[in-house]
C-alpha cells in the first residue's frame, strides 16, 4: 500500500506510513487513508495520546497501584510498612502489575479511564510481551536524564517517549 501523503511503499498490515508516519485509519476501505480490515476493527479511530492526558493517566495508576500493595501489606500483618518501602518491594510489585495490565490489556487502569491503549507502532495491534517488558525497561532510561524521556512525549511527532521509542510501541487515545 502507498502512503496517501508521501507515496512510500508500506506493508499492507501497516497502520503508519515507514517514513513520515502518516496514518492509514481513515477513508473507504479502498482508500489509502485506511488500515486493513482486522486493525481498523481492532483500533477503531484514534490519535496519538499526548503528555498531559499519560500524565494524569501514570498519577491514577500510582494512586490505584501503591494504594492496593500498601493495603495488601497492611492486611498481611506488615506493621511496619517504612520497612516495606526501603526494601524496594513496592518498585517490584508495582513494575509486575504495569507489566501484567500493558501485556493482557494493552492499557492501565488510567490509560483505560481515559480510553487510551498501548500499540505495537508498526502494525498497531496489541504489543508482544517482549515490547512491554522492553518498554518497562525503557523507563529507566527515560527517567535517567530529568525525565527528559518522559517529556519528549510533549515535542514529539507520534506522541512518543523514549521507552516508546525503545520498545517500538505507541499510546493511542480511541475517539
Amino acid at each position: 500500500m502507498n502512503c496517501h501523503k508521501c507515496g512510500c511503499e508500506n506493508s499492507n498490515e501497516a497502520t503508519y506510513c515507514r517514513m513520515c508516519y502518516a496514518l492509514f485509519n481513515q477513508g473507504s476501505a479502498s482508500s489509502p487513508h485506511t488500515a486493513p480490515r482486522t486493525n481498523r476493527e481492532q483500533l477503531g479511530q484514534f490519535e496519538y495520546a499526548g503528555f498531559w492526558i499519560r500524565f494524569f493517566a501514570s498519577l491514577i495508576d500510582a494512586f490505584i497501584f501503591i494504594g492496593c500493595v500498601l493495603l495488601f501489606f497492611k492486611l498481611s500483618g506488615h506493621s511496619d510498612l517504612t520497612k516495606v518501602l526501603k526494601s524496594g518491594v513496592l518498585n517490584f510489585v508495582f513494575s509486575g502489575l504495569i507489566l501484567v495490565f500493558w501485556t493482557f490489556f494493552s492499557a492501565t487502569p488510567g490509560k483505560m479511564l481515559f480510553s487510551m491503549k498501548l500499540v505495537d507502532a508498526k502494525t498497531g495491534r496489541k504489543p508482544s510481551f517482549f515490547q512491554c517488558v522492553g518498554r518497562l525497561l525503557g523507563y529507566v532510561i527515560s527517567g535517567l536524564v530529568l525525565d527528559l524521556g518522559f517529556l519528549w512525549i510533549a515535542w514529539d511527532e507520534r506522541k512518543q517517549g523514549w521507552h516508546d521509542k525503545l520498545a517500538g510501541t505507541l499510546v493511542v487515545k480511541m475517539l
